[in-house]
């Protein structure tokens, strides 16, 4: 079936046909045909509006009467009739159904049309659209990024592609490669789109492969691919091994130069800058900086460049240039011997003519001018990392070159070292021939024979090899104009490379020239008479003048040179006598100028990554940054932050400074939201130069740790100890964070376990010590669990538990025996408790069960474990009129309790008021009534004491005696006993220590007795030692003569 769908716009008329498919599809009504049967909204989309129309034609013969009602539902409207209408035979009427989104659970409705008095519910269904999501790109790829350094922003799209509002979450998983994804939750509109920016910190070195899944409908995995690499730089050359490059020039002639060439490559994703030092003893020094008078090695080598700029894995040709002589060999070696002689290891002659240098190239993080630019704030949340700056540098930041070569002198042996030609005749020809030797095993040499007048050389240019010889042909023809006396001159030139063309060409250059002493005899033959030459006048001509003007003729350069520099030597002069003040401008324009690396390489900024650790939420932390400018000029520093909510310079976040001066800045970071926080710092140099400090923190919440989560009270003791065993423990709180956090403990009132503080605070970065103690209460529980509650409302729980045990606490003596005793008279004895457990246990005597008249005191107490408790058990006298059916008057005579040396006292107890004189105590008993007496033995002296009270009863026995109280009590003297008496040490080897253990027992002392040594000096025997015979004299005068 198919259902006519229209968008009607409102106030279109009704239509008064109807289609065929529309009465195909339709329903009947008492004679109104209604199309279609039912409205369906097929995939709605939420945010959009639908319309559908419904059709109603009167098929029957009569007028029908048709109105449309509200429906039931808010997502439905419907054009409704308040009053209806009647549709004649035949006609039809068109209304409109809109349904727009309201919320999921409005997707039925029901439209009431009434027709012809009768309710005809319309239904109207509508099924949402479901959801789609898809992403953008499907692999995300960071690349290859340096180890520390963040990849960067990643940004996925995530696009609705169904007609339903979907949730979507983030599920990391593991989360490796400490992923960081921006937001981790949201909602997807139907044909929206939201945007992850995914951004990675590089901490382990590899190819590292992750996911994380976007939790929707449907779920989506993402893979995650990313190089980290540890930045480096790395030489090609083939003497490379790892960070040290040997630059071995081969044997080189003075005045010649040799060249040799390294690719140095920066494998990192970020630009780099790099400055070429010198190493000179123990310090790093620029190439340009260093004193060739001091170090003249530096003058042998030569290496290009010097510093520059490297994109990301870029290679740079380094040229290296040896152009030794012998000069230098000697300066180098004069060095050597003063260096020597400061270090008093004394001058070894050396002879080898060798140089050798080392070089350093170092690394220079930097970003340039244009790449300072960036958003406005990049804050993400990972976790704690390291990033490398410039003065961090390790081995890969650092390579290292040896540059060796060593130096040979051009020499030329020219046997004979003279010639000589002999009488010649005008006309006539001599010739001899000389002997050239190449000594140098090392190297070649080329030969010419300077053009000379009086002679020639055949072959006049020669290569000689390592070791070799020439024979040269030197011939003479006898001329007028020969002199008798002259030089053969010999050029000796070596191949020397010339760098200064694309191509590296070799040529040759004079390196020395050597001569011969040629001797020659001219004869002039005549008609009349040979003459020499030696006996013809020679004009002498004086050409001093002419050498002299030639020798001291200055070129017109030189005398331009020094005039400018007698020019600039004013100039400074009048400089320093009138100093000119630097403007603002001035200065400013110094400072902002561009650096070169060297100069970054000596601005030292430390530390490199503000690791501030765990923080506590809504805390400020600071840390301090330390500058260091080492150039000769000022310069500029402005500190960005690209955490602005967060990071704050409170002392300001411009510097200058000035050459050789060190300032410090203050880094405030807030701590706002709870998650790993990952931020940066730029500060820009000059701003031409921008380097990027990390800062990074992991924010939690306010939380306190207990070094224990459980404790057992008395498990670690065992049963076979002997010491005090206390059922206590120490738990430490430690704040781990730089926040002042309070917190309180929860413990069940049922249970027997106390901890001191409950409630309290621990200072930041600091432990509070806490004491647990159990009470042996058998009402109350022997565990419970304590929750240490934060102020954050984090809590960390401590189990705690201790064991039941059965208190063996016995009587010292089972029994007391009182012996005989007269009836109703008072007895007092001590007992002794001892408790044989490490605990504490609390004890009650049954009052219930003494006899009459037997009292305890104390009836209840504690006692501490491993000691007694004193119980003292007093038969009190008890005087109770059991027979008599009368009144009884009892009387005790205490004449003797009076005395002042008498160690007894009798005292009222309870029962019968008694009334007391000084020698008697009268009471009245009633039939069944009784009295109580307390007898109590108090001496104040030592001794055995007796006393008798007689007690007579009115009516009885005539007024005798009916009765007598006597009380006998002991007061020992005090004593101390030692065993043994006596104690006997054997013979024993000098300087031998042996022991022997004695006993004291102190007996009948009231409080503790200070017990005194007092050690006599013991005598000591006299005697000699002769002849191997030994004589011993005792103190009592006995001597024991020697015998053999």
């Amino acid at each position: 079936s198919t259902n006519s769908l229209a968008l009607m716009q409102e106030g279109e008329e009704a239509q008064t046909v109807l289609t065929r498919n529309q009465s195909a599809t339709g329903i009947k009504y008492d004679n109104v045909y209604i199309t279609p049967s039912h409205i369906e909204f097929n995939e709605a989309i939420e945010g959009v509006t639908y319309r559908q129309r419904i059709t109603m034609k009167n098929i029957g013969s009569k007028p029908a009467f048709i109105r449309i009602r509200e429906p039931n539902s808010l997502a439905f409207q419907v054009r409704a009739s308040k009053n209806g209408m009647r549709v004649s035979p035949g006609l039809n009427v068109t209304t409109c159904v809109i349904y727009c989104f309201k919320r999921p659970s409005l997707l039925r409705a029901i439209i009431p049309i009434e027709i012809n008095g009768k309710i005809f519910d319309y239904h109207v269904i509508c099924t949402l659209a479901t959801e789609g999501i898809s992403i953008e790109p499907k692999l995300i790829d960071f690349g290859t990024i340096d180890i520390g350094y963040s990849s960067g922003l990643k940004i996925v799209t995530i696009r609705n592609e169904g007609g339903k509002s979907t949730r979507f979450s983030i599920d990391l998983g593991q989360n490796d490669l400490d992923l960081t994804v921006k937001p981790l939750r949201g909602i997807v509109r139907p044909q929206k789109e939201v945007k992850l920016r995914i951004e990675l910190i590089g901490t382990n070195e590899g190819t590292l492969y992750s996911e994380f899944w976007i939790k929707s409908v449907p779920n989506i995995r993402v893979p995650i691919k990313i190089i980290v690499i540890v930045p480096r730089l790395v030489v090609y050359h083939p003497n490379s091994t790892g960070d040290f490059t040997l630059i071995d020039f081969p044997p080189t002639i003075e005045h010649t130069n040799r060249y040799d060439t390294f690719v140095l490559r920066n494998l990192s994703s970020r630009v780099s800058s790099y400055v070429v030092l010198g190493e000179l003893d123990n310090e790093v020094k620029c190439i340009r900086d260093i004193d060739r008078k001091c170090y003249p090695v530096y003058s042998a080598f030569e290496i290009h460049p010097h510093e520059g700029r490297m994109n990301p894995f870029q290679g740079i040709i380094f040229e290296v240039k040896f152009s030794p002589t012998t000069t230098l060999s000697q300066q180098e070696r004069e060095q050597k011997r003063r260096m020597w002689i400061e270090r008093g290891d004394g001058y070894q002659n050396w002879t080898n003519r060798d140089f050798m240098a080392f070089i350093r190239i170092l690394r220079v993080h930097c970003t340039e001018s244009e790449d300072i630019i960036k958003e406005t704030t990049v804050e993400t949340s990972s976790l704690s990392t390291t990033c490398v700056s410039n003065i961090d540098l390790g081995i890969r930041d650092v390579i290292r070159l040896c540059l060796y070569g060593e130096v040979h002198e051009a020499r030329l042996q020219i046997e004979p070292n003279i010639l000589y030609f002999g009488d010649l005749i005008v006309g006539q020809i001599s010739e001899r021939v000389l002997r050239l030797t190449n000594p140098s095993a090392v190297a070649s040499i080329y030969l010419e024979y300077m053009p000379n007048a009086n002679a020639r050389c055949c072959p006049n240019r020669m290569k000689l090899k390592p070791k070799s010889s020439i024979e040269v042909l030197i011939t003479v023809h006898g001329k007028e104009s020969i002199e008798a006396s002259f030089k053969l001159v010999f050029d000796i030139k070596a191949d020397s490379y010339n760098s200064c063309v694309p191509k590296r060409c070799l040529e040759k250059i004079k390196v020395g020239s050597y001569s011969v002493e040629c001797t020659v005899n001219i004869i002039f033959k005549s008609k009349r008479e040979l003459l020499s030459k030696r006996s013809l006048s020679i004009k002498a001509t004086n050409d001093d003048e002419e050498i002299i003007k030639r020798v001291l003729h200055v070129p017109k350069w030189k005398l331009l040179y020094k005039k400018y520099s007698e020019q600039t030597a004013d100039r400074l002069a009048r400089c320093r006598e009138f100093p000119l003040e630097k403007t603002a401008s001035s200065i400013k324009a110094a400072v902002l100028i561009s650096l070169s690396p060297l100069q970054i390489y000596k601005i030292h900024i430390y530390p490199t990554t503000f690791a501030f650790g765990n923080v506590a939420s809504n805390s400020f932390n600071y840390r301090r940054l330390i500058v260091k400018n080492k150039n000769n000029v000022p310069v500029m520093i402005r500190l960005i932050s690209l955490s602005s909510k967060c990071i704050r310079f409170p002392e300001g976040n411009l510097m200058i400074l000035q050459p050789e001066s060190t300032m410090t800045r203050l880094i405030e970071y807030f701590a706002d939201e709870v998650g790993k926080f990952n931020g940066y710092i730029d500060y820009v140099i000059n701003d031409n130069h921008s380097f990027e400090l990390s800062i990074t923190a992991d924010v939690v919440h306010k939380q306190l740790h207990i070094d224990k989560r459980e404790i057992e009270l008395g498990k670690e003791w065992s049963s076979k100890e002997t010491t005090y065993r206390p059922m206590i423990s120490v738990v430490r709180i430690t704040n781990k964070l730089s926040a002042k956090t309070y917190f309180r403990w929860e413990i069940p009132a049922s249970s027997g376990f106390y901890i001191e503080p409950m409630s309290g605070s621990v200072r930041d970065n600091s432990t509070l010590h806490v004491y647990v103690h159990y009470e042996a209460d058998n009402a109350k529980t022997n565990y419970a669990q304590a929750v240490l509650r934060c102020e954050s409302g984090s809590y960390a729980s401590l189990q705690l538990s201790a064991p039941r045990f059965a208190p063996r606490v016995e009587f010292v003596n089972d029994n007391a025996n009182l012996g005989e005793i007269p009836l109703n008279l008072p007895t007092k004895v001590i007992a002794v408790l001892q408790n044989f457990e490490f605990n504490e246990v609390v004890y009650e005597v049954d009052s219930g069960s003494l006899i009459r008249g037997c009292d305890v005191n104390p009836l209840r107490g504690k006692i501490s474990s491993r000691g007694i408790a004193l119980l003292e058990l007093v038969e009190e006298l008890c005087i109770e009129n059991r027979a008599v059916p009368r009144e009884t008057v009892v009387t005790i005579n205490i004449e003797e309790f009076n005395k002042v040396d008498c160690p007894f006292t009798i005292e009222w107890s309870r029962g019968v008021k008694v009334e007391r004189t000084s020698d008697t105590v009268e009471c009245t008993l009633h039939p069944g009534g009784n009295v109580f007496f307390v007898l109590e033995f108090k001496p104040k002296k030592r001794g055995r004491f007796s006393v008798e009270a007689p007690i007579y009863v009115r009516g009885e026995l005539d007024g005798g005696v009916f009765n007598k109280l006597r009380l006998d009590g002991e007061f020992p003297a005090s004593s101390i006993d030692v065993e043994p008496t006596e104690i006997y040490f054997t013979p024993v080897p000098l300087d031998t220590t042996i022991e022997e253990n004695f006993r004291i027992r102190a007996r009948h002392f009231d409080n503790a007795a200070l017990v005194q040594s007092n050690f006599s000096i013991a005598s000591r025997c006299n005697g000699d030692y002769k002849d191997e015979l030994l004589q011993v004299d005792f103190p009592n005068g006995n001597v024991v003569h020697p015998e053999s």
